[in-house]
C-alpha cells in the first residue's frame, strides 16, 4: 500500500467511529435537553411574571386571557379588581424581531410600562432599547399620542430603526388593547 492512502477497511472503521460519535453526541444533547427543560420553562414563567408585574405596577397578580388570537394579561390588585392590561407585541427591528410587553390602563388610556422580552439588536446601539432610561419615556404616554420617532418618541442615536420598531409596536398594542376593551361589556 502506498503512503497517504487509506484502505477500504480503514475507511469503514472511520465511518463507523464517526457515526458512533454522532449518535452518542445526539443522545447526550437529547438527554440534557430533557433534564433541563422543566428548569428552563420555570425560569421563563418567572421572567414573564416579573415582566407583567413590572408593566402593571398596581397589580399584585394577573390572569392570562386569549382575545383575537393574542395573549393578554389582566393585572389584578390585592382584592382581585382589574388594574390594567398587558399585551405581548412584536416589532421588526434592525437585527430581527423585537418582542415587547406593553402595560396599559384602559381607564386612563395611558401606558403603565414597557418591557423588552427578546431582541437581536446590535449591542451598544439598538440593544439600548432595553435601558430603563429610554423605556421610561413611554410610561404615562396617552393612547392618542402619535408615537412617532423624533417627534414624541426620542430616538436612540444610531438606532433609529430599533427606536421606530418599538414605537410602532407600542402604538399597535395600545390601539388593540383599547379597541378590545371598548367592545367589552
Amino acid at each position: 500500500m502506498k503512503e497517504g492512502r487509506v484502505g477500504v477497511g480503514e475507511e469503514v472503521r472511520m465511518v463507523f467511529i464517526l457515526t458512533l460519535i454522532a449518535l452518542l453526541s445526539g443522545a447526550i444533547l437529547g438527554a440534557t435537553y430533557e433534564v433541563t427543560r422543566p428548569y428552563i420553562q420555570k425560569q421563563q414563567e418567572l421572567q414573564l411574571r416579573q415582566a407583567v408585574l413590572s408593566v402593571l405596577p398596581a397589580a399584585q397578580s394577573f390572569e392570562r386571557l386569549e382575545r383575537g388570537g393574542r395573549t393578554l394579561y389582566r393585572g389584578l390588585d390585592g382584592e382581585g379588581r382589574p388594574v390594567g392590561l398587558a399585551i405581548e407585541v412584536e416589532g421588526k427591528g434592525f437585527g430581527g424581531p423585537i418582542r415587547l410587553l406593553v402595560g396599559v390602563d384602559p381607564e386612563t388610556r395611558r401606558l403603565t410600562g414597557l418591557q423588552v422580552l427578546a431582541h437581536q439588536e446590535t449591542p451598544g446601539l439598538g440593544a439600548r432599547i432595553q435601558e430603563e432610561e429610554w423605556r421610561a419615556q413611554f410610561k404615562g404616554k396617552a393612547a392618542g399620542d402619535p408615537f412617532v420617532v423624533k417627534q414624541d418618541v426620542q430616538a436612540i442615536t444610531g438606532a433609529t430603526i430599533s427606536s421606530r420598531a418599538v414605537a410602532v409596536a407600542v402604538k399597535e398594542a395600545v390601539s388593540e388593547v383599547l379597541a378590545q376593551e371598548e367592545g367589552r361589556p
